[in-house]
């Protein structure tokens, strides 16, 4: 084992003592303890034995050269991280040289191993060392966050290839949580990711264009890099790490808010629930100075820590300062919870996605990223549901989050039949209607999968039978209006004038009328598609 020192450019020899200091080993794993004194070494090949990986776990402390060794799992090119008295162990490669997907720790003060199987894990198929294969790269985010970044090992065509993604396990939910999909953030898709990092609360990753074209060395130099705050993965750790010292001295300053105790500064908020921030109309502040909340007494120091805002708000000499009153033209309700949250560091377990997504917004609005993380992943983290997602949709517009929006479009795509018939999409305007149609693609269709409960087998427009909807709606008509009810033997051939989207008001089951526009094709269905339709 060698040491290099940053500070004077060199690499020395540790002082190590045997019997228990390991044999020259490849494709290991190894981590840092928490307090950085001691190094953990976990697998891979023995150079001297490499019929299979080994098992041991060797532990070396820096301050007296000792090292020693524990049985934990046969792994290679895996990851492992410490976090209190356990090795946790992830991803790498078995025996039998398949990926695996089980979670391993180990318990450094009972010697225990356990392991969790989670069941929504994205999958990787075929040979590990095909160019058409994946790996993934983990990066620790705190104590019970593993950020996960799938990537794919080469550039390919084919479309049953695994795409690359972005999602991180939670050990204290036990959950596994998707955050990006390659298939629709061109970032991923467009390069080959190698190596990745975390870096001034960034997400880092360096890499080179995908291209079928052979540009010999050049093309393969690792000379992009994608930065990706984690703020908006909802990932992003507080400025208080929760330390012992930080809940203490927060727990203290809260139980002197909560009984308004040193209290020596104002903050108004407004009675009800209009968030007037999003509203594009002129504030009426004489209206607003009328309906202005009780006070909410708080304590001028903790708001310049927690708040970088109110800092700025408060050097700068504005009537705030002087007064020491300040008016946030916002539901007094939300400007209590934001309050709270520079308290405690954290926000209540039971509030609704729609209180969610206001806080969401009243963070951006006054710059408190450490809220915005925190609401971001309450978001992944509880998931999308057809009955409010549209809600997410247009606050992700308004704090312009481009991850969190293409996450939402994709899920409204998705599951289009069901959205259309929500009470979110008929409160939807006009203008975010037409902005969330322009997000499709050129090549966007509704298609419906198969289902009992329709006359179509398969809506499948894109073949070389494919006949015109006006065509088709006049065919329809015929037949219907044929004398003995049956189907025309006429073929129509040419465009029958009037709007394209006049639904035919005979037409069968399931289809009313569908729409040609600039290459793209969409079958509307009767009433609004059915649940299982989706945008394409």
């Amino acid at each position: 084992m060698l040491t290099y020192s940053i500070d004077t450019d060199s690499w020395s020899v540790p002082l190590q003592h045997p019997p228990d200091s390991p044999e020259m080993i490849s494709r290991h794993a190894a981590c840092l303890s928490d307090d950085k004194k001691t190094l953990f070494v976990s697998g891979g090949f023995n150079n001297n034995i490499k019929d299979e990986p080994t098992d041991n776990l060797y532990c070396f402390d820096f301050k007296s050269g000792d090292w020693s060794k524990k049985k934990f799992i046969n792994r290679f090119d895996h990851f492992i991280f410490n976090a209190e008295d356990e090795i946790w162990s992830f991803g790498g490669l078995s025996q039998e040289m398949n990926h695996v997907v089980r979670i391993s720790n180990f318990n450094l003060k009972s010697g225990v191993t356990g392991e969790l199987n989670f069941s929504n894990l994205p999958k990787l198929h075929g040979n590990p060392f095909s160019g058409a294969s994946a790996s993934h790269c983990y990066l620790q985010i705190s104590n019970t966050k593993i950020l996960d970044i799938l990537v794919p090992a080469e550039y390919t065509q084919d479309s049953e290839a695994v795409k690359p993604m972005i999602g991180y396990f939670d050990l204290t939910t036990l959950k596994y949580t998707y955050l990006i999909s390659g298939s629709t953030f061109k970032p991923l898709v467009s390069y080959i990711w190698k190596h990745c990092f975390i870096y001034e609360d960034h997400l880092c990753m360096l890499g080179y264009p995908t291209s079928d074209s052979s540009e010999g060395a050049e093309q393969y130099k690792l000379s992009y890099l994608l930065r990706i705050p984690l703020t908006l993965l909802g990932l992003s750790e507080p400025a208080f790490q929760n330390s012992t010292n930080d809940d203490l001295m927060l727990s203290n300053f809260y139980k002197m808010y909560f009984s308004s105790e040193f209290t020596d500064f104002e903050i108004f908020g407004l009675n009800g629930d209009r968030l007037t921030g999003q509203e594009d109309e002129t504030m009426d502040e004489d209206a607003d100075e009328a309906n202005k909340s009780e006070p909410i007494e708080v304590h001028k120091l903790v708001l310049m820590v927690r708040w970088p805002y109110f800092k700025k708000l408060y050097e700068s000499g504005m009537t705030e300062s002087q007064t020491n009153k300040m008016f946030i033209h916002e539901p007094v309700y939300l400007v209590k919870m934001l309050v709270d949250f520079l308290y405690t560091n954290t926000v209540k377990e039971n509030i609704s996605i729609e209180t969610i997504t206001k806080l969401l917004s009243l963070s951006e609005m006054y710059q408190i990223t450490d809220l915005k993380s925190l609401l971001l992943a309450r978001i992944y983290s509880e998931g999308f549901i057809c009955e409010s997602i549209l809600t997410i949709w247009e606050t992700s517009l308004y704090i312009n989050d481009p991850i969190l929006r293409m996450n939402s479009e994709n899920f409204i795509f998705r599951n289009w039949g069901r959205i259309v018939r929500t009470e979110e999409f008929k409160d939807l305007s006009k203008e975010h209607m037409i902005q969330l149609f322009e997000n499709l693609g050129e090549g966007s269709q509704i298609v419906a999968e198969k289902s009992s409960n329709s006359s179509f087998e398969n809506l499948n427009f894109n073949n070389r039978n494919y006949e015109s909807p006006v065509a088709k709606r006049q065919r329809i008509s015929n037949e219907i209006l044929s004398d003995d009810g049956g189907s025309s033997t006429s073929e129509v051939t040419t465009p029958v004038p009037g709007h394209p989207l006049t639904p035919t008001s005979h037409a069968p089951d399931g289809l009313r009328f569908m729409l040609e526009h600039q290459g793209s094709t969409l079958s509307h269905h009767s009433e609004a598609p059915r649940d299982d339709a989706r945008w394409w």
